[in-house]
């Protein structure tokens, strides 16, 4: 019988990751060729890929501006500048940012644009792997302790290219299931949920940490992936197959 991350890394094969929206104000650019300073470079294996996903604007090495769509993967300090390990939605590969060189940071869902250098470093300050960045609220907690979990969750809903609203209430149960009284905030955390377009490479990391460093959360996570897949109401043949090879190797 195969092991539950292996089942769950099987998944890999038939999904078809969603791609976060394209504002209809947003026009993505590219260069031809990209700079150099693009390549990323291997994360340490605990490292937890954050899987939030924003539009930027950016100016590389080589003076060539691009307009893109990129899921954060990690965010590392670089003497006084950040550097952003991302997945490009635009060239479906890994690409690396300088935060200095950002000029723009496009809401994804609204298409809202910010300039303010300020307020674009602090968006990435607060996703450094360091941990300095202190929670604003439980939720925020929740969701930053429980990342690997929720992505493997929202990469599941989406794979099909659409999230039901009844697939995102299991995904709030989760996390509501690990915050302390009074519960998550739920206006709060949909917003968060709303950013999460993890690619392939977040999925299996995250659910290689979890087989890593704790089994049991990795077992709460399949129970509520079971319920995932009766969430929509709509059961295919690859789905009936997954539910029952998932309660086969939970029992």
């Amino acid at each position: 019988m195969l092991s539950l991350s292996d089942l769950f890394l099987r998944q890999i094969h038939d999904a078809r990751p969603a791609q976060p929206p394209l504002p209809a104000s947003m026009r993505p650019v590219t260069p031809s060729v990209e700079a150099a300073d693009a390549e990323t470079s291997d994360a340490h294996e605990d490292i937890v890929f954050f899987g939030d996903s924003i539009g930027i604007e950016y100016t590389d090495g080589d003076d060539q501006f691009s307009r893109r769509r990129i899921t954060v993967h990690w965010v590392k300090e670089l003497e006084a500048d950040l550097l952003v390990h991302s997945f490009c939605q635009e060239r479906r590969a890994p690409r690396c940012f300088r935060v200095s060189r950002i000029t723009g940071l496009i809401d994804l869902q609204t298409g809202e644009m910010t300039t303010e250098v300020v307020a674009i470093r602090q968006q990435f300050a607060a996703l450094t792997i360091s941990g300095a960045h202190s929670p604003a609220n439980a939720t925020e907690a929740a969701l930053r302790e429980l990342r690997p979990g929720v992505n493997i969750l929202v990469f599941m809903a989406r794979c099909d290219g659409f999230e039901h609203i009844s697939e995102r209430e299991v995904i709030l149960d989760y996390l509501d299931s690990m915050c302390p009284a009074p519960g998550i905030d739920i206006d709060y955390a949909n917003r968060c949920i709303a950013r999460l377009y993890p690619d392939v490479d977040t999925f299996s990391r995250a659910v290689r940490i979890l087989d890593r460093r704790d089994r049991p959360e990795l077992h709460r996570v399949a129970r509520h992936m079971r319920r995932l897949v009766d969430a929509d109401g709509v059961l295919s043949d690859r789905e009936a197959i997954f539910a029952a090879e998932l309660m086969a190797t939970l029992r």
